[in-house]
């Protein structure tokens, strides 16, 4: 892997302490998927014909298309294979795919480790555009992105929002 010299962190940046750091890369799809029943299916067309039913009697035609162009969007997503997508720790940056999020523009990180095993690295971005990034770790080990990650950016504890944890509840 590519060795580099970075500064120890954020504070030692006009110093010349510095620390040689390894590249770390990994793959993993891009959302994680889980089996379906046809109950599920079954629910959530109910669910989302029911809401369209609703929005047309209460004559708002705009939300009935808005729920079904939701609910088409959330099958699609179910129904497809997510891609392998390439993940890298540098000393730019954090890589995911093509795109580069750099450390000046992120303001901390915190490791999610679920009761189901896996990982997820997620990043607070200074962007408004897009202020949370996360990312599977896959079989990465996570002290090592942390050991890496903490010679640039500091850890800060982060809370799930209600909607990440119901969405893993009812399998999304």
């Amino acid at each position: 892997m590519d060795e580099a010299t970075v500064p120890n962190n954020q504070a030692d940046k006009n110093k010349n302490i510095h620390t040689p750091i390894e590249e770390i890369s990994w793959t993993a799809p891009e959302y994680t998927t889980r089996e379906k029943s046809r109950g599920w299916f079954l629910s959530i067309t109910l669910i989302g014909g029911a809401g369209i039913i609703f929005s047309v009697i209460l004559n708002n035609i705009l939300f009935a298309v808005f729920l079904f162009l939701a609910f088409f969007l959330l099958f699609v997503y179910q129904i497809r294979t997510p891609r392998e997508l390439q993940f890298s720790i540098t000393k730019q940056g954090v890589l995911v795919h093509t795109r580069l999020f750099e450390y000046a523009h992120l303001q901390s990180f915190w490791i999610f480790q679920h009761e189901t095993g896996e990982n997820e690295l997620s990043l607070i971005s200074k962007k408004t555009a897009m202020p949370h990034i996360r990312i599977p770790l896959n079989k990465v080990d996570p002290d090592k992105i942390k050991k890496t990650l903490l010679l640039f950016i500091p850890e800060e504890h982060q809370e799930e929002s209600l909607i990440d944890i119901v969405a893993r509840q009812i399998g999304l």
